[in-house]
């Protein structure tokens, strides 16, 4: 019979390979939208991960497309000035 600290042994030492194995090739694992996604309209950022990203990749809010979250201020200035505005009104009051 094998005891059960033999076969708990064993099982760690598996888990062990499968985590170090998934740390080397994980960059194989990454979906193409691993940074987010954003909604140009409202602004509402979406984290890569299975419940918090639509799959449909719409805003469920705006019904418009959401875009990759790298960049976006650079695609939409006035988005980012529209943002420092806020922030500035906010201080001062």
């Amino acid at each position: 019979m094998v005891s059960l600290n033999y076969l708990a042994r064993w099982s760690m030492t598996l888990f062990g390979f499968v985590s170090i194995a998934y740390g080397i090739f994980k960059n194989n694992f990454k979906s193409d939208n691993s940074q987010g996604l954003i909604c140009p309209v409202c602004e509402k950022s979406f984290s890569p991960g299975i419940f918090r990203m639509p799959k449909n990749k719409l805003c469920p809010n705006c019904k418009i497309e959401l875009e990759p979250i790298e960049g976006f201020y650079d695609r939409h200035p006035e988005l980012r000035e529209a943002t420092n505005e806020k922030s500035n009104k906010n201080k001062t009051t």
